[in-house]
């Protein structure tokens, strides 16, 4: 019962668009195919068994770099940052040019689990919304220097007639 209920875990975690990793004593003893596939760049293909620390130089030798406050991380930051006990997380951009959302959980033992989530719609989306947000401040601040500069009043009132809007030419009263 043990092995059955092992390889449907297995299945379930290979299904999840979320990559799942445990490591264990700074070897990778699991990794879902979502995590495969998001280092694939670096030759990861199969991590499992890796020892973390050659996963991070095969990582730099891909171009994979984490820049903090403008500065690229050393490996051993990349280390001491990924396997310091506690719950840690972060947000970075792949060289693939996706981005992901790092989560690690130590879970006692000697074991970290490794959640990474692919979040490059999520920060399309923002950066879209962000766009939209400034066209619309910039439209308002045109309309306003309209208003303002308009020889004579404008009034808006809505369907029921309330007034929304009243402007006032310059300069008078």
């Amino acid at each position: 019962a043990g092995a059955k209920a092992r390889d449907l875990m297995g299945l379930v975690l290979d299904s999840m668009g979320d990559g799942v990793a445990l490591i264990e004593h700074n070897r990778i003893v699991y990794c879902n195919k979502a995590v495969a596939d998001m280092f694939s760049f670096a030759g990861l293909q199969e991590p499992r068994g890796m020892n973390v620390r050659d996963v991070v130089h095969r990582l730099e030798a891909a171009g994979d770099r984490i820049v903090e406050k403008g500065r690229i991380l050393s490996i051993d930051e990349r280390l001491q940052r990924a396997l310091d006990p506690g719950a840690t997380s972060f947000e970075r951009r792949l060289p693939s040019g996706r981005y992901i959302d790092v989560r690690f959980a130590t879970l006692g033992e000697g074991r970290l689990l490794v959640v990474c989530r692919d979040i490059t719609e999520l920060r399309l989306r923002q950066g879209e919304l962000e766009e939209a947000n400034a066209e619309t401040a910039r439209s308002q601040r045109l309309m306003t220097d309209v208003l303002d500069n308009m020889i004579d009043g404008v009034v808006l009132v809505d369907a029921d007639g309330r007034v929304l809007l009243a402007q006032r030419p310059e300069g008078k009263s």
